[in-house]
Formats: structure tokens, C-alpha cells, sequence
């Protein structure tokens, strides 16, 4: 939803994410306890999330992949391909269970996380939009940053949030 009631739940889901990462948990043990927060606390409340713990040193990212997009993963100068992390179901599954994949960003590449306010459009089909991301993303290669991803195939306003992040890893 878009309305007040979905924004206080948003935050109190954020709240709630950040704790349980505080306590040093895993990113799948951190999903796991914020879903049993929101079918216990918040019923009918829905929501995705991508949660990503990197490594800034090795370039190791321990993720979970909640509902959310699939990030992807820009290599070289121009291959663009979905990082692969195995994906679990949105918050708001009772019982449901979240898995965390381990990836390696190499120097040189780039891996982009971006909410589904930045691809879906209801005059547009999502694979088309998906593909239009990528191909931006090998346009602009090493030059990426949220902003120039963003200008890029944003053409006017669009209805919904739209976030990215980019995280790239350069030679020392």
C-alpha cells in the first residue's frame, strides 16, 4: 500500500530489521525474526526486502533476497547478468523460512540492488523493464552510480519509490 497506515508499517519493519541486524545476526536469521515480528505484530502486513551484509575488504556479500528484485551483477565493462542469490518469500509468510546466499564482487565489478518502484510499470511488462535496466547498466558500465542509472531509464515521473544502490569494488 501507499497510504499512512502502510508507511507507519514500513518504518516499524525497518526499525525492527536494523535491531535484529544489531544483534549480529545473520541476514537470514535477522528476515526470519523480522517476518515473525510482522505476522505476530503487524497481521496484514506485506512486504519485500533485500538484505545484503558486505564485506568491504574480500568483497564477500551474504545476502537475503525477500520478495524483493533480483540484483545484478555487472562484470567487465558491459556483462550485465542477475547475481543469483536464491530468493525467499516476501515478510508477512507465516512460518516461512529465509535463506542466505554468499557472493563474491570481484575488483572491477559492480553489483546494483534497486526496489521494483524502479522497473514496474503498469503500461509496461516487468521483463521488458528488466531488460531496459540492463542494458542501461552496460551503457554505462564502470561509470554507474544511482543517479545516472536512475536518468537514465526513468523518462518523467513514475508512481512509486524507486531506489538503487550501486556497490562496486575498485583495485586498491
Amino acid at each position: 500500500g501507499h497510504d499512512l497506515n502502510a508507511a507507519i508499517s514500513m518504518g516499524q519493519l525497518r526499525n525492527a530489521l536494523r535491531a535484529h541486524l544489531s544483534e549480529d545476526a545473520e541476514p537470514a536469521v535477522a528476515v526470519e525474526r523480522l517476518n515473525r515480528f510482522a505476522t505476530l505484530l503487524l497481521p496484514g502486513a506485506f512486504a519485500t526486502v533485500a538484505v545484503g551484509l558486505v564485506d568491504t575488504f574480500t568483497g564477500d556479500v551474504d545476502a537475503v533476497i525477500a520478495g524483493h528484485p533480483m540484483p545484478m551483477l555487472l562484470s567487465g565493462e558491459s556483462q550485465v547478468r542477475t547475481a543469483g542469490f536464491v530468493t525467499s518469500p516476501p515478510i508477512g509468510v507465516p512460518g516461512a523460512a529465509y535463506v542466505s546466499t554468499q557472493l563474491r564482487v570481484e575488483v572491477g565489478e559492480i553489483l546494483l540492488y534497486f526496489s521494483d518502484g524502479l522497473v514496474e510499470r503498469r503500461d509496461e511488462d516487468l521483463s521488458d523493464s528488466l531488460v531496459q535496466l540492463a542494458d542501461a547498466v552496460a551503457e554505462l558500465g564502470a561509470r554507474v552510480t544511482a543517479e545516472a542509472l536512475f536518468n537514465s531509464i526513468v523518462h518523467g515521473s513514475i508512481a512509486d519509490d524507486a531506489t538503487v544502490v550501486v556497490l562496486g569494488r575498485q583495485s586498491a
